[in-house]
């Protein structure tokens, strides 16, 4: 598996190229947010992914950050796929609470 990353520690910063058909915009800009505190980000669009630049803000970069952004992605991911499932039940369950308050 070739790795999708490079870390360029020169300029302490690591490129990331995440494929666009398996992770969606709002779970690469909801995964940058959550990191925020340590990390500066760019992300663009280069054909079928999203390239991530990712620089932190104190000391050198490293693999481990880089999985550790993989993992914050994926729960990015997981969590709006829950969201889009569990959709209509939730909906469900609010139309029945508005309904018993007789409003």
């Amino acid at each position: 598996m070739a790795k999708k990353f490079e870390i360029n520690k020169e300029n302490n910063i690591a490129t990331i190229k995440i494929n666009k058909q398996l992770y969606s915009k709002q779970a690469i800009l909801q995964t940058t947010y959550v990191l925020l505190e340590d990390y500066y980000f760019i992300v663009d669009l280069e054909n079928d992914y999203f390239i991530i630049t990712m620089k932190k803000k104190q000391g050198q970069i490293t693999e481990e950050n880089i999985y550790d952004f993989y993992n914050e992605l994926v729960e990015s991911q997981s969590y709006l796929f829950q969201l889009k499932n569990t959709k209509e039940l939730r909906e469900t369950i609010l139309k029945r609470a508005i309904l018993t308050q007789n409003i």
